[in-house]
Order: structure tokens, then sequence, then C-alpha cells
């Protein structure tokens, strides 16, 4: 097969795979516009993730001065860590022994990951200059936070779900 057929080919099958969907499923083929509308991230975040996320914004409004900013997204830190330390501990009362061991266990893990993270987050950021980037410093500590509160509450979630059935 020559280059050019083989690019023919390929040609084809771009036109075309929309067409196979749409008769395979017998539903219209989505345009870009309607995929990114439902793949909002603001439609995934949890109920935590949004009162958090509100609070900072609301204190932002209070304080848009780059300080006050970096005052409230240190407050969102601080919300943060609270969340998890809360959601830990329903987590370590709802667990058997097993189970409250292992996420004994892995708390500590991720603490020695998260503080190893911090170490480096405060390497690179020392070195830039601006009162800006005390704000992202933060909101990077941030996102580590976050993300193992998310994942803990999801469990916890899961186990109101479970548990009520």
């Amino acid at each position: 097969m020559t280059k050019k057929m083989f690019s023919y080919g390929l040609l084809l099958l771009a036109v075309f795979i929309p067409f196979i969907g749409y008769a395979a499923n017998n539903k219209p083929v989505k345009t870009q516009k309607e995929v990114v509308i439902s793949t909002n991230p603001e439609c995934y975040k949890s109920k935590l993730e949004i009162e958090i996320d509100d609070v900072k914004k609301e204190c932002i409004e209070n304080n848009p001065t780059q300080g006050g900013m970096n005052s409230c997204v240190g407050k969102s830190l601080e919300a943060w860590d609270k969340a998890l330390n809360d959601i830990y501990g329903k987590l370590m009362n709802r667990l058997d022994k097993n189970n409250k061991l292992a996420l004994k266990n892995a708390q500590r893990e991720w603490i020695k990951y998260r503080d190893n993270h911090y170490k480096f987050l405060d390497a690179y950021y020392n070195k830039l200059e601006g009162s800006m980037y005390v704000g992202m410093h933060i909101k990077d500590e941030i996102s580590i936070v976050r993300d193992r509160t998310l994942e803990l509450n999801s469990l916890l979630e899961l186990m109101d779900i479970t548990d009520n059935k």
C-alpha cells in the first residue's frame, strides 16, 4: 500500500467514524461544545468542596488586596485541614479494628508524603520574589490536603450509602 492510499484511508476513517458511532448507538454524536458543557468541573464538586470554596471566595471579595487574598487562601488551607481531621475521626469511629489500623498506617504515610511535598514547595517558592507567590504556594499546599480530604470523604459517603441498605 502506498503512503498516499494510506493517507486517504485515514482521512476516510476520520470523516466516517462519527457516522459509524451514530449508526451504532442511534444517538447523535455530541459536539465539542456539548461535551465541554457537560464536563464542567463545577458539576463534580462535593458539598464540602463547595462550602470551603464559597467561604474563600467571600473572604477574597471582602479582602481584594494581595495580602488579603493570601490571608483568605491561608484560611482555606486551615478549613481543609480541619475537614480532613474531622473526616478522619469519623472514619476511625466507624471502622473495625483491622481497617482502623490500615487507615492509620495509610494516613501516617500520607503525612510523610505531605510533609516532604511541603518541603519541596517551600524550596521552590522561596526562590521567587513577589507577594503573589505566597498565595500560589499556599494554593499548592491546599491541593494536597484537599485531595486527601476528598478521598477520605468519598469513603465516608460510601459507608453512609452501604450502611443504609
